[in-house]
């Protein structure tokens, strides 16, 4: 599938399970990063942190990845 013809959240990139570039969907999410048992109920809203969640469109594999790095 040519870059052009791609939906606007899909990239070619390596998947583990087809061994080769396969084209995913990707979302990115913020979590959560405490239980709220250590920060308080007023900065309990601030404790998250990115993550990337990618779906192979070819075998469906899910992968996630906290902490997203710029590529």
């Amino acid at each position: 599938m040519p870059e052009r013809d791609l939906p606007p959240n899909a990239i070619v990139t390596y998947c583990d399970r087809c061994d080769r570039n396969t084209v995913h969907e990707v979302s990115l999410e913020l979590e959560s990063t405490t239980d709220g048992a250590d920060v308080t109920a007023e900065n309990a809203k601030f404790a998250k942190s990115p993550a990337r969640r990618t779906v192979c469109c070819v075998c469906g594999a899910r992968a996630h990845r906290e902490r997203c790095a710029y590529e």
